[in-house]
């Protein structure tokens, strides 16, 4: 990157792509400073800026993510850091590449498995459909004691089933705490208390989301992910699957 090479990484969930931009960006703001730590000297900008895009929601992706390719004509000189956990061999590969204007050859490809070790999956058939107010099938989270985040396809889903969820709880538990709903149109705040609280407090057990958590989401302790529903895809199966045991020393047994 230091040379002007692109560079794109294709790793696990949890394998540290957010490093490949932060370390990128430490180091130009150190040698905007002190150009002699390179050598030969390379030429930063007093004041380098970087354009972080995370397509997390289908307003992003419509509006900006299929435009990144006309963006990056518009912008000076610069280096492109591309980052992701599923991207497909094959035509879909090349048609993300072509509108991102990466060409095979002016560019830097890190490409690792998947694979977590520390995560089964485990497929359950449900006993009672998902389109009342009772999720027996369901029940055992509450008892686990486990972290846990349950994937909703809508958000009148989630309700109904944190209603339920709510209802199973002791008296003195804090259900506010214990079970929180996750979406993207919550205020912005609400949801950093979702993380915090998941990551502090013991009494926070269950994150019932759509997938606006399934992206950019880094929590060490998470247990179990549970997906309401059929898979969509391999990318939605590796993409919540990596949300769980990113701490290996605090869950074992994802």
């Amino acid at each position: 990157m230091l040379d002007g090479v692109d560079l794109v990484t294709i790793l696990l969930t949890g394998a540290g792509k957010t490093g490949y931009f932060t370390m990128f960006m430490l180091v130009l703001v150190e040698l905007s400073h002190n150009s002699s730590l390179s050598d030969p000297p390379v030429s930063i900008p007093r004041d380098p800026c970087m354009i972080v895009v995370y397509p997390t929601n289908g307003l992003e992706e419509e509006q900006a993510f299929h435009q990144l390719g006309h963006a990056r004509t518009r912008l000076p000189p610069h280096v492109f850091i591309g980052m992701s956990a599923t991207v497909l061999a094959g035509d879909a590969r090349g048609s993300i590449f072509a509108f991102l204007g990466l060409y095979a050859g002016k560019f830097h490809l890190i490409q690792r498995s998947n694979l977590r070790q520390n995560v089964q999956t485990i497929f359950q058939t449900l006993t009672h459909g998902i389109g009342g107010w009772s999720f027996p099938d369901l029940k055992w989270i509450i008892e686990s004691k486990h972290k846990t985040v349950i994937h909703c396809r809508t958000i009148a889903l989630g309700f109904w089933l944190a209603l339920y969820l709510w209802r199973l709880l002791p008296s003195h538990v804090n259900r506010n705490h214990c079970v929180r709903l996750y979406y993207a149109l919550n205020w912005a705040e609400y949801n950093a208390e979702t993380r915090q609280l998941m990551r502090e407090d013991p009494e926070a057990q269950i994150v019932i989301a759509t997938a606006a958590f399934m992206v950019g989401i880094d929590l060490p302790n998470i247990h179990n992910i549970v997906l309401l529903g059929t898979l969509e895809s391999a990318d939605e199966h590796v993409l919540w699957q990596g949300q769980a045991g990113r701490d290996k020393s605090m869950v074992a047994d994802a």
